[in-house]
């Protein structure tokens, strides 16, 4: 699958990176695209990067709460610091907060198919069963391109049925 390109032009850029001294992460977060993104067009239109790195300095308790207490992944860790990813990863790390296992879903298309669509199970409690996430378990519908179901309110007059037929 190929991804689109960010279009961002070298004036832009310049403007963005130069004079208002943005870093890549904030000029990422205006394309909605990764920091490396950034990265990669600075060095194709020549533009210098800013070294060295300013130190961030972050809070082992601020750190631990949200990703601990709160549970929140590691991206969304970064989001509410205002960091990249990969940063908040090397934090954790610095800190002594071990960084929990990738999610992986080790589940095949005909499973999936049968709990999600043959037994109607929910994406909640596939994930349940699996040890895993609901958000994983829609990323694997979608990469086996088994269609979503529909929810619609059941009226008095509609079998449970009759709305699951109504939905595929």
């Amino acid at each position: 699958m190929m991804t689109k390109k960010i279009v961002i032009s070298k004036k832009t850029l310049e403007n963005l990176y130069v004079e208002r001294r943005l870093s890549t992460y904030q000029i990422a977060q205006k394309f909605n695209c990764d920091p490396t993104v950034i990265q990669k067009r600075l060095k194709e239109y020549n533009i210098r990067a800013r070294f060295p790195k300013k130190k961030i300095n972050i809070q082992k308790d601020k750190l631990y709460d949200l990703y601990v207490k709160q549970g929140l992944s590691v991206t969304d860790t970064a989001k509410k610091i205002g960091i990249s990813h990969c940063t908040a990863y090397n934090k954790l790390k610095e800190n002594g907060i071990e960084p929990r296992k990738k999610n992986i879903l080790n589940i095949k298309k005909e499973e999936l198919y049968k709990l999600y669509i043959k037994e109607n199970l929910s994406p909640q409690k596939i994930a349940k069963k699996f040890n895993s996430n609901k958000t994983t378990v829609f990323e694997k519908l979608r990469k086996y391109k088994i269609k979503k179901k529909v929810y619609l309110k059941q009226t008095q007059n509609t079998k449970k049925q009759d709305l699951m037929e109504m939905a595929t």
